[in-house]
């Protein structure tokens, strides 16, 4: 993933999704690593999750910074923005005829 570029995991429900995408993200965000990938440098993260509960969400972000070895822990709270997806208005019963 390059500057100003955008990803999206997608796969069934209950199989890391979350997980290594906020590992992923936690990485980019505090200048850390992720698997045998290293980043170069701290970036900014907008992490917009579709399925997650935004307080399970950032419980989860905060487990993961807790046990990130060579991850600049406060650089990576500072730089990642983490947001629930926007209802659909297409999913309200009053928005269908």
């Amino acid at each position: 993933i390059r500057t100003g570029e955008s990803a999206m995991l997608w796969a069934a429900t209950g199989v890391g999704k979350t997980w290594a995408g906020l590992s992923i993200a936690i990485a980019v965000a505090g200048g850390g690593r992720f698997l045998h990938w290293a980043a170069t440098a701290p970036g900014v993260v907008l992490y917009v999750d579709g399925e997650m509960n935004i307080g399970d969400l950032q419980d989860r972000q905060r487990a993961l910074l807790e046990g990130s070895e060579g991850t600049n822990r406060k650089g990576a709270r500072a730089n990642i923005k983490s947001s629930p997806m926007p209802p659909r208005p297409w999913s309200s019963p009053s928005v269908l005829p």
